[in-house]
């Protein structure tokens, strides 16, 4: 199979000039006819004229290059970040329109990366071998500007007066050697960071009518796992927004509610208050420079070495390789709130289970049935799988039927 890859970034329109008034026939005719009647006061408005045309064209061509510099978006009084470069399989995206779930679409300034996949709760003392999925689950790629992004979709979601994007979005310091361990963060009605370089924002609900909701959205440079050493940072460039909904949860898959500054709130002292430094937001100037951008290929660490936990001490052994054949199709991101937290999509040849044997066919062909379920999602077969990693971590993977042969497969790792 061909595949076209490429870096997804902000598509710049040149705008039309407004200086640029339109040129009437009225001016040359009545400075032919002044001139013409030979009379002193006729010639000197002539002269005037002709030097005011001469300057006016002089400074229109400087007005003209001006404007069609690539001008920055505005939300109030300030710019709003640029959305950054990721790899990306295009013909895999799927446009602002496309159902999600629950009546949900994808909204304006995202894309779908392949299709919308179960979400099934892992109970591992069931002795059954087919689960109904009790919710979806999408990674979107997010190519405009994603405090917008952020906010179209907790309005659509229903959490808007909850979680908009000043209270669940923060800013981080760039990562650098000397402040490895003590990043500086700040909320969205705050001043700018000396040096920044990464949005997170989340979001974890209950949603009347929805069920459970967790939402991650994190844009610009991917943070390194806590045990990778300060020059083995990858510096991978993100735009990825992860959405999970279960409209039957389960007390024991409840995670506790939370919003992305709770944590910093309460480093400020302001938890349990519900107050945050309030003012126009204050968006992040994101840049790629210097960002990687990767689609791992057959053979290679399906996280392109972000995650530290991924595989214990075996970096480059299955599950945590992409399968011969297969290709990501969006550059990895770490995105869930927790150790590691890689979330990857791909396509993988074959049903959803010879997918998931791919990555490891030794401990799925090994394991109890109960720890194989299989079912159907929107008239396609899905089957899913727990791969257990040293240290206790596991990938959790889901496949789902992608026809001519093929499936997309999703996989997270969530330390804790």
């Amino acid at each position: 199979m061909a595949w076209r890859v490429r870096l997804t970034h902000p598509r710049r329109h040149r705008k039309a000039n407004a200086y640029l008034p339109p040129r009437t026939p009225s001016t040359t005719d009545s400075v032919t006819a002044m001139a013409a009647t030979g009379s002193r006061q006729s010639r000197l408005l002539t002269a005037l004229l002709v030097v005011f045309t001469v300057a006016l064209a002089g400074l229109l061509p400087a007005c003209a290059r001006n404007d069609d510099r690539p001008q920055p978006q505005r939300r109030g009084n300030q710019p709003v970040a640029s959305p950054i470069q990721v790899s990306t399989v295009s013909e895999t995206l799927n446009p602002p329109g496309t159902p999600l779930g629950n009546g949900v679409e994808v909204q304006t300034g995202s894309a779908l990366v392949g299709t919308v996949f179960p979400l099934v709760e892992w109970v591992s003392t069931s002795s059954e071998t087919t689960y109904a999925p009790t919710g979806w689950q999408a990674l979107l790629l997010v190519d405009g500007n994603g405090i917008d992004v952020w906010n179209r979709y907790a309005e659509v979601l229903g959490i808007a007066e909850r979680a908009n994007a000043m209270d669940a979005c923060f800013v981080q310091q760039i990562w650098s050697k000397e402040n490895a361990n003590s990043r500086r963060l700040r909320f969205l009605t705050e001043d700018r960071l000396d040096k920044e370089d990464t949005m997170v924002c989340f979001a974890r609900l209950e949603v009347e009518e929805l069920g459970f909701l967790e939402m991650f959205m994190a844009i610009g440079a991917a943070p390194c796992g806590p045990n990778a050493g300060v020059e083995d940072c990858p510096r991978q460039a993100q735009s990825h927004l992860f959405l999970k909904v279960n409209n039957k949860p389960s007390s024991k898959y409840l995670p506790r509610q939370e919003l992305g500054t709770t944590k910093l709130a309460d480093k400020r002292g302001y938890r349990g208050t519900g107050e945050i430094p309030t003012g126009p937001v204050v968006a992040p100037h994101l840049n790629d420079a210097g960002l990687a951008s990767s689609l791992p290929g057959p053979g290679e660490r399906i996280d392109a070495h972000l995650d530290d936990f991924l595989g214990g001490e075996d970096w480059q052994a299955p599950p945590g390789t992409v399968p011969t054949g297969a290709r990501s199709l969006i550059t990895p991101a770490m995105l869930l709130e927790c150790n590691g937290g890689v979330v990857v999509v791909m396509k993988v040849p074959g049903s959803p289970v010879e997918a998931l044997t791919a990555m490891d066919s030794v401990t799925y062909k090994t394991s109890k049935p109960r720890f194989r379920p299989q079912g159907t999602f929107a008239n396609s077969t899905w089957a899913g799988f727990m791969f257990d990693s040293a240290g206790g971590y596991y990938l959790s993977t889901t496949a789902l039927d992608a026809g001519d042969a093929e499936s997309y497969v999703l996989a997270t790792q969530c330390g804790d």
